[in-house]
């Protein structure tokens, strides 16, 4: 049986009528995709991320931060690298070596508080290529050095106030654990109030901007891609002439790698949007849910995934896009 559906049992010594709830997914199926996705290719796929991130931190310090597309490509790379270690870390806990699962609880909040952050980075990042192939004389009035560096600033605080909202309201007990019945162990627990403010931390420090970056990141990229059409166009028609070609170049590789990084950002984050936007619209579409609960999580594997995906691979974007960057890896990494 792969789907379930709401079945009605008479009971043999009574005339009542009893509702079992079944799950939508069958738990073979359930299984099995946490197992490929949750614990095996999600977590394959963050371990490479984490060695791409490293390399994209050692790299961009490298060539400098003095460049604000530098200095953003390197907080993306920061934001990425704690992303991808804390779904090894959710991988981990969810294997049968763990068996302390609170400690999941422990592992979340900075997983939301990096994919907030991130999230913003992605937007700043696809504002500014706009307003740098719009109006390319006051971008670099408007976006300098200072200014990048204290956004940059401003969003790590706002979503390590998330964070420290979300460690503040967790409770836990010393409670027997049910393996040797002697030793004690952490058990996390929530209160209705510890309830209520982590939803509503959910929501403004990670949810909402994720969803309002999701959507500024969509349209800038499309203007991005415009612009790109038209400058394309216009350097065909005045191909005869030199002088404006160099400079300019450099500029569109640049506006090229924000429009990849931001395609991915699309493709990889689109599930995860989706499922917020359904869960809102739905509230019974939840984990807790006794029917929904595990199509949720098996949804949640799939975003997982797509989201280690997207914190890993920009390294590929780089390596294509960037001349500089290729220099620098190779001559770090290849000694070419």
């Amino acid at each position: 049986m792969g789907m379930g559906s709401v079945n009605i049992f008479v009971s043999a010594n009574t005339s009542t009528t009893e509702r079992i709830t079944r799950p939508l997914v069958h738990p073979t199926a359930f299984y099995l995709v946490s197992l490929s996705l949750g614990q095996t290719v999600t977590v394959g796929v963050a371990i490479m991320g984490v060695f791409s991130n490293i390399s994209n931190l050692i790299v961009f310090s490298k060539l400098g931060l003095s460049e604000t597309s530098n200095m953003n490509f390197f907080a993306l790379a920061v934001s990425d690298l704690v992303t991808v270690s804390c779904y090894i870390l959710l991988g981990f806990c969810y294997t049968p070596l763990v068996t302390y699962k609170d400690l999941t609880y422990l592992v979340m909040p900075p997983l939301q508080t990096s994919l907030g952050y991130g999230s913003m980075l992605t937007a700043l990042m696809s504002i500014e290529r706009c307003i740098y192939v719009t109006v390319p004389l006051k971008a670099k009035n408007i976006f300098t050095q200072r200014r990048t560096g204290f956004t940059l600033l401003m969003f790590l605080a706002f979503e390590i106030a998330g964070l420290l909202t979300h460690y503040s309201i967790m409770n836990f007990e010393l409670v027997t654990s049910p393996l040797t019945n002697n030793s004690a162990v952490l058990k996390f627990t929530y209160t209705e109030l510890s309830a209520k403010v982590e939803i509503y931390a959910l929501l403004v420090f990670t949810s909402v901007p994720s969803l309002i970056a999701f959507i500024i990141v969509l349209v800038s990229t499309q203007v991005l891609i415009a612009k790109l059409k038209k400058s394309a166009a216009w350097r065909q028609n005045i191909a005869a002439k030199s002088g404006v070609d160099k400079t300019s170049s450099k500029d569109e590789k640049v506006v090229r790698s924000v429009i990849f990084v931001c395609a991915i950002y699309i493709v990889c984050y689109t599930p995860n949007t989706l499922l917020f936007i359904f869960s809102s619209a739905f509230p019974q579409f939840h984990v807790s849910d006794e029917h929904f609960g595990s199509l949720v999580l098996t949804a949640l594997f799939v975003a997982n995934f797509f989201q280690t995906t997207s914190s890993s691979v920009n390294i590929f974007v780089y390596l294509h896009m960037s001349s500089k960057f290729r220099k620098t890896f190779k001559s770090t990494f290849l000694n070419k």
